[in-house]
Parts: structure tokens; sequence; C-alpha cells
């Protein structure tokens, strides 16, 4: 959900925090809203490399941070959300040995939830000074509450995406899905 101003990302988070959410996606707010937030005990999570969101002014859906001016741009970004207060950063995409680097000089480190399930331990081996934040939980939940009343079909396949319905639908059909595609709000 886009917001224009401090005091829609603050208005947004609390609604959200009402209504059971354990923690904000703040995405692109300013580093400002991010304080502000931080300030009144929002616990906000953000996103560097990748952002599918972001995709079509960074150059599409490839790897961030292949080049050496770019990954440290990725570095600073993440350094800067940390400072700014988010309880985590979803890094997505980018090179391992800047993913490494990232993971180094930071305290908190989230992954997608497709991915952590599988390289949690891993991670939690090789890193064990840093903390990694499962937010699938926060995921099913949410898609729960959105089916739940629902009559699901027998053998039916549901599609959710929080980014562009178009776009997405449009990658599915190119492998033969022609699913409904459910949008579900961040």
């Amino acid at each position: 959900v886009r917001v224009a101003s401090e005091y829609e990302a603050m208005k947004l988070s609390h609604k959200y925090l009402d209504i059971g959410a354990d923690v904000i996606y703040g995405g692109n707010w300013s580093y400002k809203w991010l304080r502000a937030l931080r300030d009144e005990f929002v616990p906000i999570n953000s996103h560097v490399g990748l952002v599918p969101g972001n995709a079509t002014w960074i150059g599409g859906f490839v790897a961030q941070g292949k080049t050496a001016d770019k990954a440290i741009r990725i570095l600073e970004h993440t350094l800067e959300l940390q400072e700014a207060g988010v309880i985590g950063v979803e890094l997505e995409v980018v090179p391992p040995k800047v993913a490494e680097v990232i993971t180094k000089k930071v305290d908190t480190i989230t992954l997608s939830s497709t991915h952590l399930l599988f390289l949690k331990k891993l991670f939690e081996k090789e890193f064990p000074k840093v903390q990694f934040i499962d937010p699938g939980n926060l995921v099913a939940k949410k898609i729960f509450l959105k089916t739940k009343n629902k009559q699901p079909k027998r053998n039916s396949l549901k599609i959710f995406t929080s980014g562009n319905k178009i776009q997405f639908k449009n990658k599915l059909n190119k492998i033969g899905i022609k699913n409904k595609i459910n949008y579900l709000s961040t």
C-alpha cells in the first residue's frame, strides 16, 4: 500500500497492528517515516536488492548489486534502513558475495518466506550472530483470513500476489497457467 505522508504511514501501520499484524512492511517509505514509526514502537521490515514493486525502474526482474558501485549502494541502503530503525531487511536477488558482506555488517536480515524455510538452518549456522526472522506464519495467516469463508473447489489452485496482478498473470499465462490471480494487499 502506498502512502503519501508520515501521518498516513503511521495511521496505516496502527490499523494493521490493531488487527493482529506482527510487523509492517515499510517497502519504499522514507527513512524519516521509518524513524518516526520506530519512535512509536511500530516494528517495520524493509526490502533491498530486487524490490518487485520497483522492477520497472531498476532494470526489470534481474539481480541487483552486480557492480562494485551498485553493491556498495545496496550495503549503504541496508545500513540506512537499520539506522532508521527497521527490525529486518529482506535481501532479495543479490550476488552471494554481496549478501555475505551485507550480512556481516548488519544486525538483522529477513528472507522472503519462500526461501527461509529451506535456508534458515544453513544461514543460522553460517552467520551465528545474525537473527533471521521468518515472516512465513504472517503470510500464511493473511492468506487463510482472505480465503477462510470461501468454499474451495476440489483440486483447485488459488494464486495470490501482492505485486502487479496483470504482469504476474501474463507471466503465468506464458507457462500455461490460466487461473484467476487474487490480490493480497500488503
